[in-house]
Parts: C-alpha cells; sequence; structure tokens
C-alpha cells in the first residue's frame, strides 16, 4: 500500500551516492533520470516481477519499469529544477527518496532510505546488491 510522500523530518537511515559522466552535458536532472530509465538493462523486469512476488506477503508496494509513463506518474515529485530532480515513495515499511543532481559533464544519483520497522531494514538487505549494480549501470548508460 502506497501512503502520501512524507519525507521524515530528521537525517536519513541509510543512503549511497552514485555518480558519473553525463552527455550531453547540458542534460536537464530530469532528462537524465528518464534516460537512466529508458537506459534500464532488460534483466530488471524480472528482477521486479520476483521482488513484488516475494513482497507481497509482507505488504511491499508492488512496482514495474514496464510502463515508464505510468511509473513516472505514481513517483510524486519533490523538486524539479533544471539540476535537481527528486522523487520517492512511502509506504508502511519505509520512505524513500531518488535524487538525480547534475552539472555540466556530471550526474549524481542519491537514494535516501527512512525505516518505518524491521521489514523496511530487512528489504533493504534483500535487495541492496541489485541496487549497486543497478543504480552503476544505469549511471554508465548516460555517459553514451
Amino acid at each position: 500500500m502506497t501512503l502520501p510522500l512524507t519525507i521524515p523530518d530528521r537525517a536519513p537511515d541509510w543512503q549511497d551516492c552514485h555518480a558519473g559522466a553525463l552527455v550531453p552535458p547540458e542534460t536537464t536532472a530530469r532528462d537524465a533520470f528518464v534516460r537512466a530509465l529508458d537506459n534500464a538493462p532488460g534483466w530488471v523486469g524480472a528482477a521486479m516481477w520476483l521482488r513484488n512476488l516475494m513482497g507481497r506477503p509482507f505488504g511491499i508496494t508492488p512496482a514495474t519499469l514496464d510502463d515508464r509513463a505510468d511509473f513516472l506518474n505514481r513517483m510524486p515529485v519533490v523538486t524539479d529544477q533544471p539540476d535537481h530532480f527528486e522523487t520517492g515513495l512511502t509506504d508502511r515499511h519505509l520512505t524513500f527518496t531518488l535524487s538525480v543532481d547534475t552539472q555540466p559533464g556530471h550526474v549524481a544519483a542519491t537514494t535516501r532510505i527512512w525505516f518505518h520497522n524491521l521489514v523496511g531494514r530487512l528489504y533493504l538487505r534483500a535487495v541492496l546488491p541489485v541496487h549497486r549494480h543497478l543504480m552503476r549501470r544505469m549511471l554508465r548508460g548516460l555517459a553514451q
């Protein structure tokens, strides 16, 4: 169940940042975010299906990247400026935001997570290896 996006008024419990080159260098942060989604590797669909299947008993909000427009419409926008785009979701287990920051020729993507319970912490442990690999791969695609 997705709740209204509410970012806690405290430092995140976990965060990471991945950075890389950005071509063309004048790309806006939102355009970089959309392009990264468009360049997601083919195996992401299967990984999301497995995530949804395993998360269903725990009430993890299902997600898919199959329909980019639907994905973007479900994600509330926190900030949409030329050099900073941030979106995220809140469910009963965690709140997360993903922000993309651009400077000429450079992009950085930061994921921040606030846990609401133990299931949120366990979920992150389960998806973290895939998250790191996927973020690096999607950012490499922005350098081409």
